[in-house]
């Protein structure tokens, strides 16, 4: 299931959200995450990429992201670093 603020809405408060989802015995794991699309620039082309941002002590709960990366690591990304993996 996916819970999203309207277009062009700012960031809500997820915690409350994420304990509410996660008391209901049907679910297996919450996570909040954010989405957006950007273009990335390596002169001369550009390139559509989609960016998502997660918690990543959340993202296991709820996907195999970390089995997937070819290099770097999940646990590697720590709030306000500004990090990529």
């Amino acid at each position: 299931m996916v819970v999203a603020p309207g277009e062009g809405a700012a960031p809500a408060d997820w915690g409350p959200l994420l304990r509410r989802v996660e008391r209901d015995p049907a679910v297996r794991g919450a996570a909040a995450y954010v989405e957006l699309e950007a273009l990335a620039v390596r002169s001369p082309e550009m390139i559509p990429v989609q960016l998502r941002g997660s918690d990543p002590a959340r993202e296991a709960a709820v996907s195999q992201a970390a089995g997937a990366l070819v290099s770097g690591r999940l646990d590697a990304l720590q709030p306000g670093s500004d990090r990529v993996v």
